[in-house]
């Protein structure tokens, strides 16, 4: 992975519209024109959380669309513009080898892509993985970035 930036010169916080309890995603691990990489700490003291210290699997799904919502932002952010909301389409084979993720694990994941570009459905692999980088999770997963989303959705 060619990096454009030194990772740690773009706060994720920049590049996601989710606040709070929502974002999920910590730190900007690496990127480049195709991949990024992000790390994150799962926090049962979430909405996603299952109140028994952890999070369920399905929960990888968001991750992995996080993940990709700051490919989005930074490519927004290199064009000088805000990060814009996107919509997680649908995923194929989503693959988990654990039955939940743990209350304080730290997660790797990553999401290149295999199709799509500025307003257009976008296709990525993704992965998450441990510290370790044992795999834990993967999908092929869909999403769509509109260029106006109270338009898309047609909210006046």
């Amino acid at each position: 992975m060619t990096t454009n930036k030194p990772a740690t010169a773009t706060p994720v916080e920049s590049l996601l519209p989710h606040r709070g309890p929502l974002r999920l995603v910590d730190s900007l691990i690496d990127y480049d024109a195709e991949c990024v990489k992000v790390a994150l700490t799962v926090r049962d003291a979430t909405p996603f959380g299952d109140g028994a210290g952890g999070v369920p699997a399905y929960v990888g799904l968001e991750y992995m669309a996080q993940t990709i919502q700051v490919f989005s932002g930074l490519e927004l952010h290199a064009a000088g513009q805000p990060p814009k909301i996107g919509l997680l389409i649908g995923t194929r084979h989503y693959q988990c080898s654990v039955p939940r993720f743990n209350d304080g694990a730290v997660l790797v994941v990553s999401a290149t892509r295999v199709m799509g570009g500025d307003e257009a459905l976008w296709v990525f692999d993704c992965h998450i993985a441990d510290e370790q980088g044992v795999l834990l999770a993967s999908a092929q997963v869909k999403a769509y970035r509109p260029s106006d989303i109270r338009e898309f959705l047609d909210v006046h």
